[in-house]
């Protein structure tokens, strides 16, 4: 194995943990995934994190970019070297699951990992049990975190809010000579406003993966959003007229944006109806 790291396709370290809500939809919890997880011989579980515990095991060494990641972490110490650790884990695989990815953490203390894929359930997507081993008082530390991204879920901090009383429409297409045209609309009809922001809030966020799109011209429409005392927009959504077609929508508590399944709906051309379909 080399000294590389070879992330998951899609993936970063340092991503937000967030627990979903309000989905009622049943899939394996990341505790449960643990269950598939098979310790070396002689393994010790612990009954959590120990002190000490070198900086390159602090989080796992790879996880999923997104909001919706449930996450749940054990420890264990054996007697092993972390070379004898990984070696052991490769030729015993949870339970359906495919090896993934091969690791090399530095910085404080060198650390080893595997990442092991399971396949999607339900409504969970690049569910995976990741490890990484140190040495550890003459033996290895182990860690295992089982990972499960939570798709179609969405919170108020990704949502336009329910207070909202106009917005600000512009769209920008590419023109003669491919500088881009922009139009512009106000729209004050509180009636109107309301609905095309539920229209918003009825997006399922977007799944994780890669897909083939049409042919992306640049067209692009953008709503801000406001409340009757914001001076600034309480919500922008962006949304692709061609290719994919997909939107973001950034709020105050979600400065990032998060990425919203358009296709479907069709919801530009549902937009550009109750506004101005010439716009």
């Amino acid at each position: 194995m080399g000294v590389a790291a070879l992330l998951l396709a899609g993936c970063a370290k340092g991503a937000s943990v967030v627990a979903p809500s309000g989905t009622g939809e049943q899939a394996t919890p990341p505790g449960e995934l643990l269950l598939l997880f098979r310790a070396p011989q002689g393994a010790v579980r612990l009954g959590g994190e120990p002190s000490g515990v070198p900086e390159a095991m602090k989080g796992p060494m790879s996880e999923p970019a997104v909001d919706h990641l449930l996450l749940t972490t054990s420890w264990w110490t054996v007697g092993m070297t972390p070379q004898q650790v990984e070696s052991w884990l490769l030729a015993h695989p949870p339970a359906g699951s495919t090896p993934n990815a091969s690791m090399v953490g530095g910085g404080s203390g060198t650390a080893f990992g595997e990442t092991f894929a399971l396949p999607d359930q339900g409504a969970y997507q690049e569910r995976s049990l990741a490890t990484s081993a140190t040495a550890w008082h003459g033996g290895a530390l182990l860690r295992v975190d089982a990972m499960e991204v939570r798709v179609g879920v969405r919170s108020a901090r990704n949502e336009v809010p329910s207070g909202v009383t106009r917005l600000k429409a512009r769209t920008s297409r590419p023109g003669p000579g491919g500088s881009p045209v922009t139009r512009t609309t106000s729209v004050t009809d509180v009636a109107t406003v309301r609905r095309i922001a539920a229209l918003t809030n009825g997006l399922p966020p977007l799944p994780p993966g890669i897909r083939n799109c049409p042919m992306d011209n640049g067209g692009r429409l953008t709503l801000d959003f406001y409340t009757p005392n914001s001076p600034t927009p309480a919500a922008t959504v962006t949304v692709g007229l061609s290719g994919c077609r997909d939107a973001t929508v950034t709020t105050p508590q979600d400065p990032a944006g998060t990425g919203l399944n358009a296709t479907p709906s069709d919801f530009g051309d549902q937009v550009l109806r109750l506004l101005d379909p010439t716009l």
